[in-house]
């Protein structure tokens, strides 16, 4: 990574593509009530600072972040349920398993998702 950015230092990143569409998305569920609104918020606060991070990292193991395996899951299934045809809406699974975060079970230990 490069070096740490604080409030005398910021760091100065121009939001990606990917980003934006993802934000644009969010607000527009919120707007129709599909969403809670708090949600959106939180949403695209994490997407904000989660992409500026990403522009940081020369590289990103996926093992150093952990989510629930629970949580892991539901996203795994959320993707294969994406628009697509059924080999696309696999390898968005596949690409979740691969470059997404770790789960974590109940116990607290690193776990292999089934």
């Amino acid at each position: 990574m490069t070096a740490d950015f604080t409030a005398a230092n910021p760091q100065r990143h121009e939001m990606s593509d990917a980003a934006m569409v993802a934000i644009e998305s969010i607000t527009n569920a919120a707007s129709k009530g599909e969403i809670s609104v708090s949600h959106a918020y939180v949403a695209t606060l994490v997407l904000a600072f989660g992409d500026a991070r990403w522009d940081r990292m020369d590289s990103f193991d996926p093992r150093s972040v952990q989510i629930p395996e629970a949580q892991w899951g539901t996203i795994c299934e959320q993707l294969t349920k994406m628009k697509g045809s059924d080999i696309d809406r696999v390898n968005y699974a596949l690409s979740w398993m691969n470059q997404g975060p770790s789960a974590y079970g109940p116990n607290g230990h690193a776990e292999t998702p089934a």
